[in-house]
């Protein structure tokens, strides 16, 4: 039996929670919560696992600029090791955001391109993984006070991948889907403005991915948590 190998600190344990959720949907909505010129970023992917000799490791930093109001781009960079399997890949991602500014309404469509690259592979392992995707979302904000503004969300969102990878334990890198899908995500983002130059976004929302693809994983809760510069 593996012994798996937890680390007990409180903090960690609810990031490492977080973080699967958080990764699959980073840059979603950058020019909607903030259209001054600025830097923004989150919590990187982050994930250990297994035992001496058996340890699947996972990070992955990321960060974007609004280069004005409507226009946004966002690189994430993740590496990926796995020792039962004997392979480490590094895994690129860069998205590109447009939002449409109304006076009672935001829209904002969003284009994203996922590829690893192998950095070692075994005789028995090479894995494979790129994918393209799209999102298109309307925001309607409601201000709750001069600091704190609601931001419910409706959209559509698709996909088309190929992901090969052996069944490590989380099986998870972000931004890749295997096949295609397409798919309705709902729910609200908040966003609290600390001082006019940072404003932190926390967010919660459900996306189902309509496929007839059994292993299909993109159903599910969507949690976000960014700071914007």
């Amino acid at each position: 039996m593996i012994r798996k190998s937890t680390i007990y600190t409180p903090c960690l344990l609810i990031s490492i929670a977080l973080l699967t959720m958080v990764i699959a949907e980073e840059a979603r909505g950058q020019t909607v919560y903030k259209q001054q010129k600025g830097i923004f970023s989150g919590l990187p992917s982050f994930s250990v696992q297994g035992g001496t000799g058996n340890t699947e490791f996972l990070i992955g930093p990321w960060i974007g600029y609004r280069l004005d109001e409507n226009l946004d781009i966002m690189l994430h960079a993740e590496y990926f090791s796995d020792e039962t399997f004997d392979f480490s890949l590094m895994n690129i991602g860069l998205t590109a955001g447009y939002t449409t500014h109304t006076p009672s309404f935001m829209w904002r469509n969003r284009l994203r391109l996922y590829r690893a690259f192998n950095l070692s592979t075994s005789e028995a392992t090479s894995p494979k993984a790129f994918t393209l995707s799209g999102y298109t979302t309307g925001y309607y904000p409601i201000d709750v006070s001069n600091k704190i503004t609601l931001l419910p969300y409706a959209g559509l969102f698709a996909f088309v991948g190929n992901k090969e990878m052996p069944p490590t334990r989380t099986n998870y890198l972000s931004g890749h889907q295997d096949g295609f899908a397409f798919g309705p995500r709902f729910g609200f983002d908040v966003n609290i403005a600390f001082t006019p130059s940072f404003t932190w976004t926390l967010g919660a929302g459900y996306a189902v991915a309509l496929t007839d693809q059994p292993n299909q994983t993109y159903d599910g809760l969507i949690l976000t948590l960014q700071f914007n510069f």
